[in-house]
């Protein structure tokens, strides 16, 4: 093969290959683009507004600890006064049952928003609390059925905000690694 012959099918190799590695360098960038793109809705349409709900719902339960009888570990005691299950049937109807909604509403409508696709355990049992929470509220607000009502009621899960908190905390670290990494790299170019 003449020299001529051989300089053009290396220069032809070579532009192939930047061609190849243009093609995978936007292939990249267009992904990495994507994931910032769905980690920002995430924490956007989920997770931010999950805990800013959960935190919300806790100052809430807060003040009922402060108006209601309490064991001061978090715990309202159920021996009330009339007064004191007025106090908290205000306190739920227009406070936490209703934030409480807002919150499951927001897990079932935003739930392929869940960090790797997955509904943690926390979540399903803050969902059947919610349910049965609100089941109960409409018991004894129309029909004055309480107490046989609520023996197997699940409790709000204990490790719910954690859960929510962990999730957004990771999601946030990825999203401002990703960012990072895009400034880098075009920095670069």
């Amino acid at each position: 093969m003449d020299i001529t012959l051989q300089v053009a099918f290396i220069g032809l190799v070579g532009t192939l290959m930047v061609a190849v590695y243009n093609s995978w360098q936007e292939r990249e960038r267009k992904r990495q683009e994507a994931e910032i793109s769905y980690l920002s809705i995430q924490i956007a349409e989920l997770y931010g507004p999950l805990l800013g709900l959960i935190k919300q719902s806790k100052s809430v339960y807060e003040v009922s600890l402060a108006a209601l009888p309490s064991d001061g570990e978090n715990q309202l005691r159920q021996n009330w006064s009339d007064t004191d299950w007025q106090t908290w049937r205000f306190l739920v109807e227009n406070y936490l049952l209703k934030i409480n909604l807002q919150v499951a509403e927001l897990i079932n409508s935003k739930n392929h928003l869940l960090e790797d696709g997955q509904m943690p355990l926390s979540f399903e049992k803050f969902l059947k609390h919610t349910a049965q929470a609100s089941c109960l509220y409409t018991l004894w607000k129309d029909k004055n059925i309480s107490k046989k009502a609520d023996r197997n009621f699940a409790p709000y899960p204990e490790t719910f905000e954690e859960d929510v908190q962990r999730s957004l905390n990771t999601l946030q670290a990825k999203y401002k690694s990703l960012l990072n990494k895009r400034h880098r790299s075009s920095s670069r170019r």
